[in-house]
């Protein structure tokens, strides 16, 4: 819990701290595994080489440990519509939260096998989330992103698609494909799962782009490995479990709430 507003900065690194997203079994016996949903680390135990950093007005990109290729696997990149996106803050803010709508040009259906995330600008970039959109939303999906005269959409929380209306059924069966913070990195799912995308599916990169470092322009870029075609793949499942953030009051930090129980009677009582 924070016990004053010195916290503040620790709470910002912390961001979606409060969420689990356990990729769980379904009826068709699908295997459960918890992960974090911010991750910066490769689950690959052998790592191939890196993304070499790219330079984008001044800003230089994160170098991105990646994998070599498995026998069949393949990779899919994907880079911003028009290539860049500048960021902006409404209302006298500091963040831009943006969905924007990628497309992986899937004519068959497809399952991945890990997402790679590279941040363009890491002075901006405090955290990503990547969403599978069906084909069933892609209609909603194009009508935000056409009413908006910027890139992508602006988009607190989730995209904003029509099943998302379904709160309960929202986190049961959650769109999540990948999250990152801060400096990207790779993501691997455990052997013998993928992430199952029909065809015709896209996806939504929200982006969490924090200007208290300054301006300038993003480049972040996404790589889906694909699972090769013949892979027997079980499919995940996301389920996300919301819960308070919960952070320690540091050393010289004071005040009424770093008693733990004192601040967890005060979210009761709010």
């Amino acid at each position: 819990m924070l016990g004053d507003d010195g916290a503040v900065t620790r709470a910002r690194r912390a961001v979606l701290a409060g969420f689990l997203a356990v990729l769980t079994a379904c009826s068709s016996g699908t295997p459960q595994r918890a992960v974090a949903p911010i991750s910066t680390r490769s689950t690959s135990p052998a790592v191939a080489g890196t993304v070499a950093p790219t330079h984008s007005h001044g800003h230089t990109s994160t170098s991105v440990a990646i994998a070599e290729l498995q026998p069949g696997e393949r990779w899919i990149d994907l880079a911003m519509p028009g290539g860049t996106y500048r960021p902006q803050a409404e209302s006298g803010g500091t963040d831009d939260y943006r969905c924007i709508l990628l497309d992986p040009k899937l004519t068959t259906d497809t399952f991945l096998s890990g997402v790679v995330l590279e941040p363009g600008n890491p002075d901006l970039v405090h955290h990503a989330i990547l969403y599978r959109v069906d084909p069933a939303e892609l209609a909603a999906a194009r009508t935000k992103d056409a009413a908006d005269p910027r890139l992508g959409w602006s988009c607190f929380g989730g995209p904003g698609l029509p099943s998302e209306s379904d709160v309960l059924g929202g986190l049961n069966s959650a769109p999540w494909v990948a999250a990152f913070a801060t400096s990207g990195g790779e993501q691997r799912f455990a052997q013998g799962t993928g992430e199952r995308l029909p065809a015709g599916s896209r996806l939504i990169l929200q982006m969490h782009y924090n200007l208290l470092n300054g301006g300038g322009v993003d480049a972040t870029k996404v790589k889906l490995r694909v699972a090769a075609p013949a892979a027997q793949l079980q499919s995940l499942r996301t389920l996300l479990l919301p819960a308070p953030v919960e952070l320690p009051c540091a050393s010289n930090e004071k005040g009424p709430l770093c008693n733990r129980g004192a601040a967890v009677f005060d979210v009761i009582r709010r």
